[in-house]
């Protein structure tokens, strides 16, 4: 089975289960742009639960400099909070050390708001990568 290594505050292997692809599945995500993007999607809001014991709670709007608002699983509020931004590779040449320095820069575009953790996918090779880092902020 393939596997998974989450990387950061914490490092562990998991276990990624891959699933058949029928023919009805393989035309929904028939663009690999898109399925990368909402693989790592998938794979981030996992890892933030099970590395981070984090929940997200809410979308954000595109150029808020991160993808959700997270809190701790056990937290009865939204007041203290962080970020989650994530990305996907699936093909190309860039690293995962590089598209994660990009996103923790992204994430201090916006020192305003709290801090957050950035969370990169590769999907080009098995077992996959995920490389998670967390911003301070200033």
């Amino acid at each position: 089975m393939p596997r998974s290594e989450a990387q950061g505050a914490r490092s562990r292997a998991a276990e990624i289960v891959p699933t058949p692809v029928d023919l009805t599945a393989e035309e929904t995500y028939n663009d690999p742009q898109e399925a990368t993007e909402e693989g790592a999607e998938g794979v981030a809001l996992t890892a933030a639960r099970a590395v981070l014991d984090r929940v997200a709670f809410r979308r954000l709007p595109k150029g808020r400099g991160a993808d959700y608002l997270m809190r701790r699983a056990d937290a009865r509020d939204g007041d203290d909070y962080e970020r989650l931004e994530r990305s996907g590779i699936g093909e190309g040449d860039e690293g995962i050390d590089a598209r994660l320095r990009e996103k923790v820069r992204q994430l201090a575009r916006f020192p305003e708001a709290p801090p957050g953790w950035a969370a990169v996918t590769d999907f080009r090779t098995l077992p996959i990568a995920l490389r998670l880092e967390r911003w301070e902020g200033l």
